[in-house]
């Protein structure tokens, strides 16, 4: 999870927590294209640095062939750079997952698809009542702006098993495969987004080991 227009007049109604950061964004592409990809966003980060306000990505910015998709089971497509690293942690999750292996719900996302999530989650909050302001505020807690999701990125996604006991795996054992638990409940305040026990992003290795030993 995670409102269109130019980057600078909007970044200053988004929450900064919901967005990827640069070095956040250039780390995770780093990690997975090696130094030839480093470098690319670096060049690419130049050219727009007179556009970019606070730090903040917008991912459409980013070259097509940075995303470079894959199919995982049951459908959902991710960055084809961290599929083996996905599959070798979902088999592994199956001993906290009855022996099932636990299913990606959600992985690469479209502009129009987080588009579409969005305004649903506001579409919901207003059915409840509250006002157009309120009801953008609620969903922004649930929901990434569109352009600033991490799952336009390719490298983040929702994992659902066959019993809760998947999540407490997940979180004691994702980092071996570079994955870290994005949004804990204890981190909202500084995240911006209510916990999400199903949602992982990769950031390689190292940088997930150093996260979770902290």
């Amino acid at each position: 999870v995670e409102r269109p227009g130019g980057v600078g007049g909007l970044l200053g109604r988004v929450g900064r927590a919901h967005a990827p950061q640069l070095h956040e964004v250039g780390h995770a592409l780093s990690v997975l294209d090696g130094q030839a990809g480093g470098v690319e966003l670096a060049e690419l980060l130049a050219q727009h640095r007179q556009q970019l306000d606070g730090g903040l990505l917008h991912v459409e910015q980013l070259p097509q062939h940075l995303r470079r998709l894959v199919e995982v089971p049951g459908g959902e497509k991710v960055d084809e750079r961290i599929y083996e690293p996905l599959m070798e942690m979902l088999e592994a999750a199956k001993e906290g997952n009855w022996d099932q292996l636990p299913m990606v719900v959600s992985g690469y996302r479209t502009q129009e698809k987080q588009q579409q999530l969005y305004d649903e989650k506001i579409a919901e909050y207003k059915q409840e009542g509250y006002s157009n302001e309120e009801a953008v505020e609620q969903a922004e807690q649930w929901v990434a702006v569109p352009g600033y999701s991490e799952h336009q990125l390719g490298i983040a996604v929702d994992i659902n098993g066959a019993t809760y006991d998947l999540y407490f795996w997940l979180q004691e054992n994702s980092y071996k495969y570079g994955f870290i638990f994005r949004y804990p409940g204890a981190k909202t305040d500084i995240t911006g987004t209510a916990e999400e026990v199903w949602h992982y992003r990769y950031v390689g290795v190292e940088a997930a080991t150093e996260m979770y030993e902290q």
